[in-house]
């Protein structure tokens, strides 16, 4: 017989006489199943189990198999000896190599995945999420086609290797976000949510070395590096869930993260019965990945960590789940309705309307004046009617007492947050205008003298008197938009990457205009020609559809769109916003689409994209497609676009503040974030107007002509 080499000693007697079983004439018996034989040379490799585990999986593949638990016996009535393989020396920690090992395969019709079932390493391909419920005795994969029992105990187990066959995932899986991880791996958090399932709130971690698949381990994510030995690894994160206690569909989701970063999501769905059973041709089980940060990320190990990670994905029923995710684990997870999701949102743009604009004789007349500063009067009403609407806006994503203070205590001080949006969801949400101070409709207001100084720098995110605010406090800092830094990364699907930095890196930055001519005349002069200066005169504009086109054939570093975003007339385009260019041009998220390949080189230059209009990014749940994930998937590294109308003196400013900021080096969140307190220190509330679905760490390339 063969003689097979093991790291490790014997956990135990049944590993000892498993050995000796091996090394026996009895192994390669023709009575001894072939399934049952590869099941035990996985179990036999297998360093992660403790002796009970180990114990269990032998006894249930002889349970398993006639004839090898004939064999078994036949063994076991022979004198046997002591076989016990000696221990080499401690191999290197890190990085960890793994040899090819079998899995342990279909027993009785179960697909069968235990702890043994490690793939084999190959550096040069990419990683994936595997993901799988189990049963926690056994250890064995719960089948795709079996319903879950009421209430009953499960396993949800991954890894982050070669892509298993038994997976969840093994069909829809993207590459895991890896390429730029450092020179040893880094730790990864992961969070289970669900308001089916019954699961812990805590953080799960498991590490991802450089090359190789993931492994759990008793080190800490926190320490100085891995002290533990290669042997006391496992390959498998398993995390235990607990069925619903009424039957019909189940979901949970499963977020990998890495310092805040959400870089990968996966959704899984089952369907529950009073008891387990088979369905012939269905599977109540299944998972898909929803949200990839970025396949094969730039530097993110580089980047500041976030502070907390907020998920939206949709449900069959169209209703929204929402995640929140802190720095310690899982800080609240509900469902909203479709119809309660589109009220909230009409009324949080109808109060940012209103700030700017009334309806006379049923035109719009615009509220400010030629410098967009408003008098401290119109202030504080704007302050009260938005800190209202976003104290709602905050009641609606942490709904019960318990989140809002878990939500407070992760996001109380000045933080990077980051949204992350289900591939394919077509809703906005207005965050910069969450208001986290409790507000009572019709209670006497408390004004916060230091949060209202108008004399504060420029760069303050945190009120100097927040340990003061009480009920009804009337603050900007309240606002989310004011506190935190705010990213939308969309989802990136595969062969696109998360951009970092906007632009070819060929000289300075250019910027391609599209001009709307139904603007005001001497405003649109003086801000293309106030952006001629600031970029040096590296600005082509274009006022007709075909020649822009033609013109983003080569790709800018940005393109603004300063125009109207308006419903196009009846007859001429499905009933979503298209933005005007010219006289009577238009451009649809349908015509982007069509562009893929006319724009081959947006994929290496990725320009920045901002939209400067009405309702541009305006995107309720009715709507089909949105602007930003129109562009995104043209690869611009990011989108930057307005929630409501905003009046034309105001888009200039705003422009302009934002686009200078960037020339002066700083980040996309940073210029976004500088233009609202610019805006705020002439008592405008607007800048809160304003998203980007980017990293909030986009920058342009650096020029020697910045400032």
């Amino acid at each position: 017989m063969t003689t097979v080499a093991y790291s490790w000693d014997p956990r135990c007697e049944d590993e000892v006489r498993l050995r000796a079983f091996r090394a026996s004439a009895h192994w390669a018996n023709e009575d001894v199943e072939e399934a049952a034989r590869q099941a035990l040379e996985a179990l036999l490799h297998d360093p992660g189990l403790s002796s009970d585990a180990f114990t269990n999986k032998l006894k249930w593949l002889l349970l398993s198999h006639a004839g090898l638990l004939e064999r078994w016996d036949l063994f076991l009535e022979e004198p046997q000896q002591e076989h016990r393989s000696a221990t080499p020396a401690d191999p290197p920690l890190s990085p960890v190599t793994s040899t090819p090992r079998p899995t342990l395969d279909d027993l009785d019709g179960f697909d069968v995945v235990g702890d043994a079932a490690l793939p084999s390493e190959d550096t040069a391909a990419d990683r994936f999420l595997n993901l799988w419920l189990a049963w926690p005795l056994s250890q064995a994969r719960v089948p795709a086609d079996r319903c879950l029992g009421v209430g009953r105990r499960y396993e949800l187990v991954m890894n982050i290797g070669e892509s298993l066959a038994e997976s969840l995932l093994s069909e829809s899986g993207q590459p895991f976000p890896d390429d730029l991880l450092g020179p040893d791996g880094h730790w990864l958090t992961v969070s289970v949510c669900s308001d089916d399932f019954a699961v812990s709130p805590a953080h799960h971690h498991l590490f991802l070395p450089k090359e190789g698949d993931s492994w759990v381990c008793e080190c800490s994510p926190d320490g100085p590096g891995h002290d533990c030995e290669r042997d006391h690894r496992g390959p498998y994160l398993r995390v235990p869930v607990i069925a619903p206690t009424e039957s019909g569909p189940a979901r949970l989701r499963l977020l990998v993260a890495h310092r805040g970063h959400q870089l990968q999501s996966a959704t899984l769905t089952a369907t529950v019965a009073p008891r387990e059973t088979r369905l012939e041709g269905a599977e109540p089980v299944s998972a898909e990945i929803d949200f990839t940060l970025t396949p094969g990320f730039a530097g993110i190990a580089a980047l500041p960590p976030r502070t907390a990670a907020i998920r939206i994905s949709q449900a069959g029923d169209r209703s929204l789940t929402v995640d929140v995710d802190g720095a310690s684990g899982v800080v609240s997870t509900f469902r909203l309705g479709e119809l309660q999701t589109a009220g909230a949102l009409d009324q949080a743009r109808t109060a940012l309307m209103a700030a700017h604009v009334e309806v006379k004789d049923g035109k719009r007349v615009n509220l400010l004046p030629p410098d967009n500063r408003k008098s401290g009067e119109a202030f504080l009403t704007d302050l009260k009617n938005l800190a209202g609407i976003g104290w709602d806006l905050f009641v609606l994503i942490a709904p019960r007492s318990a989140q809002r203070q878990a939500l407070r205590d992760v996001l109380g001080g000045a933080g990077q947050v980051q949204i992350c949006r289900q591939e394919g969801l077509d809703l906005t949400f207005p965050w910069a205008l969450v208001y986290d101070i409790p507000v009572v409709r019709g209670s006497r207001w408390v004004h916060c003298k230091q949060g209202l100084d108008t004399d504060l720098p420029l760069g303050t995110r945190e009120c100097p008197g927040a340990d003061g605010h009480q009920l009804n406090t009337l603050c900007p800092f309240g606002f989310w938009g004011y506190r935190h830094i705010i990213e939308q990364p969309p989802s990136r699907s595969e062969g696109q990457r998360l951009a970092l930095v906007a632009g070819s890196g060929e000289g300075d930055p250019a910027m391609t205009v599209a001009l709307s001519t139904a603007l005001d005349f001497d405003e649109t002069e003086r801000h293309v020609t106030d952006l001629h200066r600031r970029f040096g005169g590296r600005l082509t504009d274009h006022t007709a559809r075909d020649t822009l086109f033609d013109a983003l054939v080569d790709a800018p570093d940005c393109l603004y769109f300063y125009c109207h975003g308006r419903e196009p007339e009846k007859g001429r385009a499905p009933g979503h916003s298209v933005l005007e260019i010219g006289k009577s041009d238009w451009i649809g998220p349908q015509d982007l689409a069509a562009l893929d390949t006319h724009w081959a080189s947006w994929r290496d230059a990725s320009p920045l994209v901002f939209l400067n209009g009405c309702h541009t990014v305006d995107s309720g749940p009715a709507t089909w497609h949105s602007y930003a994930d129109a562009f995104t998937d043209l690869h611009a590294s990011g989108v930057v676009g307005t929630e409501i109308s905003v009046a034309q003196t105001l888009a200039s400013e705003v422009a302009e503040l934002f686009w200078q900021s960037l020339l002066d080096g700083r980040s996309v969140g940073s210029a976004l974030h500088s233009a609202r307190a610019a805006l705020l220190k002439k008592n405008n509330l607007l800048g809160l107007a304003y998203t980007a679905y980017c990293s909030g760490s986009l920058t342009l390339r650096p020029t020697a002509a910045a400032g």
